[in-house]
């Protein structure tokens, strides 16, 4: 497999684990419930919640993972081309809110994620 190859490879593995890392973030705070003020933010009873959710801490884990990967995306892409490429993964996230948090996502929303992917796409043309 030619290096390019496996780098766009490795850019797909991110984009996978990333997304997967911050929706089971966001499933895990859901248990914890919203921290709606300062006091609950940083409350010890919230550090706790957060710290011992199983969710949370795959999620994190699986974030490290793709933080890892990035570096060795970064490496073989220019920054200019890949991060906005990277902007994939709104849509990717959009699709798994609806499938795993049961969201309803608006036309509205669904064109201004697609203008946003398109304009970065767009600039690496």
């Amino acid at each position: 497999m030619n290096e390019i190859k496996f780098a766009y490879y490795l850019f797909v593995i991110y984009l996978a684990v990333q997304t997967s890392g911050q929706m089971l973030q966001r499933m895990g705070m859901k248990q914890v419930g919203m921290l709606n003020s300062t006091s609950a933010l940083f409350s010890a009873d919230t550090a706790i919640k957060i710290i011992t959710s199983p969710t949370i801490i795959i999620g994190v884990s699986l974030s490290a993972v793709g933080f890892l990967l990035w570096l060795a995306v970064i490496s073989n892409f220019r920054m200019s081309y890949i991060y906005p490429l990277s902007s994939i993964g709104y849509i990717i996230m959009a699709f798994m809110a609806i499938a795993f948090l049961g969201e309803s996502i608006s036309i509205t929303q669904w064109i201004g994620t697609c203008v946003i992917v398109a304009g970065c796409i767009l600039i690496n043309i």
